[in-house]
């Protein structure tokens, strides 16, 4: 949680505006009762709720022997307990702290998920996270003024300088919110949010307010190693995804219930065209973002519960049997839902991606006047855009994830935006991967093949091992043994060896081991196993016609451009564009250093991992785990990726930097089209008429 300053004086006179105070702060049960019926709700009534559940040793004991079964999966786990420079925030002895929790006084089940939550946290990363939905996933605290950092001119003769003001849009951002609850909420508080639009901030719970904006980056943020991107991640930005034009409320204004204990902040601003600063004290205002409640009983029912998707599945139900006899001692899961094959097949696929606890049910649109106003091309989905610039050569992709609804089927979107591109003329493009959160490890590569060419053929990503225990050995023995069994290419489970090749571009055969020979490693001390070094095995690609063989742009004509956020699938495409073909990246906001974040890992979700236990039939090993007993999921980076500039190096701890980086200003904030074309003008040398 945020430890936050007490309220610091100010010299000047301050206007002092206040919210009306809560007519009555409720408590357990009677707690839950009431926000169930609320739209908007105060944080203190939804915390009351959230605390209304007991502290029960049985889930400490079974929510911690699954941590400590994921952490010995984990990549990073030894590295952490001394990071190097300059990520040295992220140490961290995991198994210390689970030691502690687990001999920690605790008076609800919430104070002991949170202080878990936030020591998982410290890692910052957000490939490893431990994620109760029961307090994390249900509600949202919101502020009406989210934030951002701008460049602007005061007087004609004053150099610009940046500042951080409330967004601009902020009227236009919460009009139609909830119906317009949302801004009726503070108008029946005594405080009109649209005064505060492009109000100029001087302090934060009396703090300068970029020193406050750190203390979130440091304290509640997480998922970056990177300092200057989790200080990005505070702030209010545009966002492509849904097949539309949205924002990110941003860390300040839209944090989660369980890490802020304050119900209202207090903010010193000059509201725009105004002379004197006021001090404001904005109460957080939570709704609901998980599954609907009447009651303490059907909260605990609907949002903390296990369900079919809480633990893992055998995979081998989803296999095609083969004609060789069956050993006999096969796993049936007979306790959890199936869903169809193709499903768990596209949950299979390798994916490195963060979880946004900023996507909300109800999407923020992103206001008309911000919308870019250039056509909407062939090869544009729910998660990629394609456009030109008017009257230029200047071809755009948007791709707000590495996600799509079908991971095949994206591949040829991609190539048909390209080819699209060049049909109407353009010789440079611009990529925007502004809050790419990554997603599946395959499409990013593919995009990549695309853009270099068939001189990356041999592997078109980076090289990679996986950390290596007695289970990891005894399951791919197991897939190898059951593949005589099992077509495990309907699936290819994270442990069968087909689903890997070696570096020099040789898929690994059905009876292939590809965890040998290991690396037997020493990391700050401790000794470390690690397979030998591997590749993604994503080609061939599913596009027709073949792959082209041909570079569809030079790669002095590409830039990628984003805000930092650029995560996992998405900061391994970045890394390789520039690390490989020289292509030039540009940050925009606060992300001054670094264009990306967790560099090419890939994640391995709870249920996948139980899964692989399952498939191989070692659910009752020693290291296998228990069941979960509660709506949770322990993610971690199972899988590392080296750096090629730093050969020894796992690329997440690689400071990747931008080769440009731009303040945001009122004319580019939130407006891509005006970021698209500042870009084309400013690096490219683009003409381009008013």
């Amino acid at each position: 949680m945020w430890p936050l300053a007490p309220f610091t004086l100010f010299s000047t006179l301050l206007l002092l505006v206040t919210a009306a105070p809560t007519p009555k702060w409720l408590d357990g049960a009677e707690a839950c009762s009431h926000i169930a019926q609320q739209t908007l709700n105060d944080p203190r009534d939804v915390v009351a709720c959230l605390k209304s559940f007991p502290f029960r040793e049985d889930f400490r004991q079974n929510v911690l022997a699954v941590a400590e079964t994921a952490i010995n999966f984990h990549t990073f786990e030894t590295i952490s307990l001394n990071a190097p420079p300059p990520f040295e925030d992220s140490t961290i002895n995991l198994r210390a702290e689970f030691d502690r929790i687990r001999h920690q006084q605790y008076d609800t089940d919430y104070d002991f998920n949170v202080d878990l939550f936030f020591t998982v946290n410290r890692l910052q990363d957000g490939h490893t996270t431990w994620n109760p939905r029961c307090y994390v996933d249900v509600f949202q605290n919101m502020l009406p003024i989210p934030l951002v950092s701008l460049e602007r001119k005061t007087l004609a003769e004053e150099p610009k300088q940046e500042s951080i003001y409330v967004i601009p849009d902020a009227d236009e951002f919460f009009a139609t919110f909830l119906n317009g609850s949302f801004t009726r909420y503070y108008m029946a508080r005594g405080i009109d949010i649209k005064r505060y639009a492009g109000a100029e901030v001087l302090s934060i719970e009396g703090q300068d307010p970029y020193a406050y904006v750190r203390k979130i980056a440091d304290e509640y943020t997480g998922d970056f190693l990177d300092d200057g991107i989790r200080q990005s991640m505070a702030y209010a930005s545009y966002r492509y995804i849904g097949g539309k034009w949205g924002q990110r409320i941003g860390d300040f204004a839209g944090p989660t219930v369980p890490t802020y204990t304050k119900h209202e902040i207090e903010v010193t601003l000059i509201p725009r065209g105004a002379q004197e600063s006021e001090t404001v004290k904005f109460p957080y205002v939570s709704t609901l973002i998980g599954k609907t409640f009447t009651d303490q009983a059907s909260y605990w029912e609907n949002n903390c519960a296990p369900t079919s998707r809480t633990n893992g599945v055998d995979y081998k139900l989803y296999m095609t049997p083969l004609v060789v006899p069956l050993t006999g001692n096969e796993t049936t899961n007979v306790s959890s839902s199936l869903v169809d094959s193709a499903t768990v097949l596209m949950e299979r696929r390798a994916f490195a991606g963060l979880p946004d606890l900023n996507v909300r049910k109800e999407a923020i649109d992103l206001p008309p006047a911000f919308v870019p106003s250039t056509l909407n091309m062939s090869g544009s989905d729910a998660v990629t855009y394609f456009t030109m610039l008017p009257n230029t050569s200047v071809g755009v992709m948007v791709i707000g994830s590495f996600a799509p609804l079908d991971l095949y089927a994206w591949q040829q979107t991609v190539l048909d935006g390209i080819n699209g591109l060049k049909s109407q003329g353009a010789e440079h493009l611009v990529i925007d991967v502004t809050n790419n959160g990554g997603g599946y490890v395959c499409d990013g590569l593919w995009l990549h093949r695309l853009l270099a060419g068939p001189s990356v053929d041999v592997n078109e990503g980076f090289e990679a091992a996986i950390r290596v225990n007695d289970l990891v050995e005894d399951m791919v023995l197991a897939d190898m043994e059951l593949a005589k069994s099992y077509n495990f290419s309907d699936i290819e489970p994270l442990y069968y060896s087909p689903g890997w090749k070696s570096v020099n571009g040789t898929k690994f055969g059905v009876q292939e081991n590809f965890l040998y020979p290991l690396q037997n490693l020493s990391i700050n001390g401790v000794p470390d196993t690690f397979s030998r070094r591997h590749a993604n095995a994503c080609s061939p690609f599913h596009v027709d016609p073949d792959v082209p063989t041909e570079i569809p742009f030079d790669h002095s004509k590409i830039l990628v451009i984003g805000n930092g956020i650029c995560a996992s699938t998405c900061s391994a495409f970045t890394t390789l564009m520039q690390e490989l073909h020289g292509v030039k990246i540009v940050n925009f906001g606060a992300a001054k250093g670094a264009h990306s974040g967790m560099i090419g890992g890939e994640v391995v979700e709870w249920r996948g991992l139980d899964s692989e236990f399952k498939t191989a039939n070692l659910k009752t090993h020693p290291l296998a785990g228990p069941e979960l007993l509660v709506n949770a999921n322990f993610r971690i980076n199972w899988r590392a990726t080296y750096s090629y500039r730093k050969p020894d190096t796992f690329n997440s701890y690689n400071v990747a930097v931008a080769d440009y980086s731009f303040p945001y200003t009122e004319e580019t904030w939130n407006r891509p089209q005006a970021v698209w074309t500042f870009v084309a003008k400013e690096i490219f040398g683009v003409k381009i008429a008013a």
